[in-house]
């Protein structure tokens, strides 16, 4: 259930809270949002009150996303903002991954390049995904080592602009010989602990923040109770995820219809009487950025039908 901050939030601001400065930049949005944020302790809470409080729904996936790593790796200080560095020109998999981590003094360095950088030069702390060299398996072993983006042999540059949630700056990561200390390298699988969980755990946090901002909207400009009651249901059913287990295959089932029930809600926005009240900016970009909200891939369609499989099974 929903506490008494986010209910206070959701209901109880008047539209002057609701009308804040614009968040422009990356930049912006870091002064404004995240010492709100600092009232929730849970990183779900943080992900909604967020998206609640976000001027555009790049905002709302911003604090989701946030969120979603201050919950997969707890020891995340909410604000820095981080970047989780996992795709290569090849892709994802651990075959695609060509970054390497190996031993170098007291602890190890990197070298490589990462292709999809969330926040790119405003990205703080960077959790990499690197090939472990010292072991030589039939699948690469995947280590994950947090650094600072200031250290010594880190560059990041500036990627091509999306054609949606544009003010949200994509860049390149380029490691060369970059040292990290022994304690700072994660224990464990980095890709089957780290890499394969954060996929859904994501997902639902993304789908929080984007609720929440519809929310938002709806308080804003008039929209029918019925459409926020919606929205509320549709909140409860995220927080019932087993955040515990993310890879679950009940929980890749609650994704999917939760999916189905969300583009449902997003088709709603597309009657004129909802943006009779609103800026014709907010209007453009939400129509610009809408699509994120339902968004599904092949790798979702994969872990579906393996979700099914495996409870027809048991």
């Amino acid at each position: 259930m929903l506490n008494n901050e986010l209910v206070h939030l959701f209901f109880k601001s008047d539209s002057s809270e609701l009308v804040q400065s614009e968040q422009v930049s990356i930049v912006e949005w870091k002064k404004q949002i995240p010492p709100r944020l600092k009232t929730w302790s849970e990183p779900l809470d943080r992900a909604m009150a967020g998206g609640f409080m976000a001027d555009r729904l790049a905002f709302a996936f911003l604090a989701a996303y946030q969120s979603a790593l201050q919950k997969q790796f707890p020891f995340l200080n909410p604000e820095q903002l981080a970047a989780f560095c996992v795709s290569e020109q090849g892709g994802s998999k651990p075959k695609a991954m060509q970054t390497r981590i190996e031993p170098f003094e007291q602890g190890f360095q990197l070298s490589g390049s990462k292709t999809f950088v969330t926040g790119a030069e405003q990205a703080e702390v960077l959790l990499v995904a690197a090939r472990d060299t010292t072991q030589s398996l039939e699948r690469p072993s995947i280590r994950i080592a947090v650094i600072q983006a200031t250290n010594k042999g880190v560059r990041i540059e500036e990627d091509k602009v999306l054609p949606f949630m544009s003010e949200l700056q994509k860049g390149r990561l380029h490691l060369d010989q970059c040292f990290c200390a022994a304690q700072s390298v994660l224990v464990g699988d980095g890709y089957a602990d780290h890499v394969k969980p954060f996929s859904p755990l994501e997902a639902f946090f993304v789908m929080a923040a984007g609720l929440c901002y519809l929310l938002r909207l709806a308080r804003l400009y008039d929209w029918p109770a019925s459409f926020i009651e919606q929205c509320l249901l549709l909140l409860h059913a995220v927080q019932s995820a087993d955040y515990a287990n993310p890879e679950s295959p009940t929980n890749q089932l609650l994704l999917n219809g939760l999916r189905v029930q969300l583009k449902a809600l997003v088709e709603q926005t597309e009657h004129s009487e909802y943006w009779r009240l609103s800026d014709e900016q907010v209007y453009k970009r939400w129509l610009r950025d809408k699509a994120v909200l339902m968004f599904s891939d092949r790798s979702h369609t994969i872990r579906l039908e393996r979700a099914w499989s495996q409870l027809k099974a048991s």
